[in-house]
């Protein structure tokens, strides 16, 4: 044990004294170009219609919009009273339309606002989804559109989509909602533990080539026999819903096997089972494979043509928190607990680069951008969002320069620079202590 005056230090290890001074260090690392936030950011989810724009959820019970390039975070959407844990986006449904942002909250609730926001400083929620809901903390949330029921003898023709949001929780609960109304409309029961992460099948969805069963109408647009919902949770099982609507406008929802028979046809229905322990990303490729994050240390690309049976392994250190694909570029980017962010070529799963810069575990990762301008944008529990190329030169030169480093060839600098709080008082904790434990218990959560 060390000995030190500083009552900071008292009842801490040698070991835990020296992660705190190595943290301390690289903190003042500049990797990345990072955005600085007030709190840890628990999710990250990037505009589709603005290459410019994400939008960040903090532990600090708020979501902001951020600019990447001014770097700018004033819109600040507020409500939630807990910790803000997940992030969807609605589509949009007719021109100058706003669309809707939903914030999954510790608070057990679900949080709409209007995007772009009504103030230019910070918006309020224009709904919350709470009565019916979870027991629990919100953990995942997707929003989708279903196909209404068409009319007898008009297959081909649509009568337009009811808006549904779907979320699951600690409870171990999926609550499908009423986007509208803000009314919970159906809870799916089949996990035993806490809900990790959703994922809408993208061949399942209204206008897809074909749906996960095969079925397909006349003119090539998928039918009316629903969406294919994907859960994940703690125990490492992942299970399949198929969502419809019934001709009275009623939510039709069951679980399904691998051979897309409910479960009132079947009886007990088999999950998935591709990890050791929890899941925590769910993601779908453009060929509609299936990546999956787990605690396990590793992601996996599961195979949709082999029922779902592992294709790829990609090997980490440490807890996998998030992964996703770049179409374009051909690859797979990855964010682990050892503070790493890394890119992988997608054909042969070999690790292209490591991009090194956030202090603390990288809980998120998008791609931003098109063309040449794409890049991988990162969030953390450092409180920062970082932004890393995809450019094949620019990853060989940061390779080149971290075998130097590894070589003894060329000292690794930690860059400084002053740092900038955003508004608020001085001081000011964003979370207690216990607030702050439960935080870390959570993101630890392997079981």
């Amino acid at each position: 044990m060390s000995r030190s005056s500083d009552a900071g230090h008292f009842f801490q290890t040698t070991a835990s004294l020296s992660e705190i001074e190595r943290r301390a260090a690289k903190s003042k690392n500049t990797a990345g170009d990072p955005i600085k936030f007030s709190s840890k950011i628990l999710a990250l989810l990037a505009d589709p219609e603005d290459a410019d724009v994400g939008f960040v959820a903090e532990a600090a019970a708020v979501v902001r919009r951020v600019r990447l390039e001014s770097k700018n975070t004033s819109v600040a959407f507020t409500g939630p009273t807990a910790p803000v844990t997940c992030l969807a986006l609605s589509s949009s449904n007719a021109k100058d339309q706003p669309r809707t942002l939903f914030a999954g909250s510790w608070d057990k609730s679900i949080y709409a606002y209007s995007v772009p926001s009504s103030s230019p400083s910070s918006s309020q929620p224009i709904r919350k989804y709470v009565a019916g809901g979870h027991t629990d903390f919100v953990k995942a949330i997707v929003y989708v559109q279903i196909p209404l029921p068409v009319e007898k003898g008009r297959a081909t023709e649509r009568r337009g989509y009811k808006e549904l949001l779907v979320s699951g929780g600690q409870d171990a609960k999926i609550i499908i909602w009423d986007v509208q109304t803000g009314k919970a409309l159906k809870t799916l029961k089949g996990h035993a533990r806490g809900v990790q992460c959703l994922a809408i099948d993208p061949l399942s969805l209204p206008g897809a080539d074909f749906q996960a069963d095969n079925s397909t109408t006349s003119n090539g647009a998928a039918d009316t026999s629903g969406i294919i919902l994907f859960s994940a949770d703690t125990t490492r099982e992942i299970r399949r819903w198929r969502i419809r609507l019934t001709s009275t406008g009623d939510i039709d929802a069951a679980q399904i096997d691998l051979d897309d028979k409910p479960e009132d046809f079947v009886g007990p229905i088999d999950p998935i089972v591709a990890h050791e322990t929890s899941i925590y990303t769910l993601h779908f490729d453009a060929d509609g494979d299936l990546w999956t994050a787990s605690a396990d240390k590793s992601v996996k690309c599961l195979s949709r043509e082999r029922k779902w049976t592992t294709e790829m392994e990609l090997p980490h250190p440490d807890f996998v928190r998030d992964v996703v694909v770049d179409e374009a570029g051909g690859w797979v980017v990855t964010v682990c607990r050892d503070e790493e962010v890394r890119v992988w070529e997608r054909g042969e799963g070999r690790l292209r680069c490591v991009y090194s810069g956030h202090w603390e575990e990288v809980t998120s990762v998008a791609i931003v951008g098109t063309g040449g301008r794409r890049r991988v944008v990162s969030g953390s529990i450092d409180g920062t969002v970082r932004s890393w190329s995809l450019a094949p030169d620019e990853m060989g030169k940061v390779m080149e320069e971290r075998e130097r480093v590894e070589r003894g060839e060329l000292k690794e600098e930690e860059e400084t620079e002053t740092e900038t709080a955003l508004p608020g008082k001085a001081g000011e904790r964003l979370m207690t202590e216990e607030e702050e434990r439960e935080l870390a218990e959570l993101m630890d959560e392997d079981d």
